[in-house]
């Protein structure tokens, strides 16, 4: 579990909800005083008790349990789970540098005149980030074009002075966006089991891709190709990977892999699997941001 989620180090008496929300993801790992790890093999949503009289771990939805336990020393069990989930890549020099970022950067001229103002003091600058808001409506994946007209133009000069290009990407699709019928009609976004397939989230009425479904991946891959990568993006920032919908009704939710409380906790790693399999298929260093 994560110390955020709860304000304490020791779980012990804690209660904790295994969802994701914004800025708060469910990690379903503890490691005990005694001496083991145990972890929670589970997509669906449910919770965790510690409580001094017993722990119990529950699922909303299943068809199977899974569960692994892990006996050693802290740095037993951490070895023995970077084995079973994956090790970390080894990140490029530049991921190590300094990067830049505010809330937000509107336009083109804004980004460069920062970067060039970097040069001038001599203060190393190795990634700068172009944040949400970029686009024209949420779901178009590209720059909307009245203040950044030549994204290509911008990125050959930021890489002349040694900085690399990240852009935020979002899984919302506003109706508005060029991109939304196809989309719904190809089942390529998160349905509901009742009630408007608009999912409410905090920014107002709006879809959520379904990257749970391979042809959501490879449709939603082939506009950040066009419209980033080809234009010269190094990177890309995968945020709201919770994702972060409202109501948090995750039992209303329909994924290409089942219904969202079985199988909603696998949202984030289909999200970050659509970019890792792109940049693969690019022969680039996969590094992105997210959950």
């Amino acid at each position: 579990m994560r110390y955020e989620a709860t304000g304490c180090f020791d779980l012990k008496g804690c209660t904790v909800d295994l969802r994701h929300v914004n800025a708060k993801c469910a990690m379903p790992f503890v490691y005990s005083s005694l001496g083991y790890g145990f972890l929670w093999n589970m997509p669906s949503t449910g919770t965790c008790e510690l409580a001094c009289n017993r722990t119990r771990w529950s699922s909303d939805c299943m068809r199977q349990m899974d569960y692994v336990v892990m006996g050693g020393s802290p740095a037993e069990v951490a070895e023995t789970l970077a084995d079973l989930t994956g090790h970390a890549p080894m990140m490029p020099d530049w991921c190590m540098g300094f990067w830049q970022s505010r809330l937000r950067y509107e336009t083109q001229e804004e980004v460069l005149r920062v970067a060039r103002r970097y040069r001038e003091l001599g203060i190393p600058l190795d990634v700068i980030v172009i944040d949400y808001f970029h686009w024209t409506e949420q779901g178009d994946y590209k720059f909307d074009p009245a203040y950044w007209p030549d994204p290509k133009a911008m990125a050959e000069e930021l890489h002349a002075m040694g900085v690399k290009l990240m852009v935020s990407m979002w899984p919302t699709v506003n109706e508005k966006s060029e991109n939304y019928g196809e989309m719904l009609e190809w089942n390529l976004l998160i349905r509901t089991a009742s009630g408007s397939n608009r999912i409410y989230e905090f920014y107002g009425p709006q879809a959520e891709i379904d990257p749970t479904n391979p042809d959501t991946r490879e449709f939603v891959w082939a506009k950040l190709k066009e419209n980033y990568i080809d234009q010269g993006v190094d990177c890309l920032w995968f945020d709201e990977a919770e994702p972060e919908i409202h109501p948090e009704h995750f039992d209303n939710l329909v994924l290409s892999l089942g219904n969202g409380d079985e199988v909603g906790l696998l949202y984030p790693y289909y999200y970050a699997k659509l970019v890792y399999d792109g940049m693969r298929a690019e022969r680039r260093n996969v590094v992105y941001g997210g959950l």
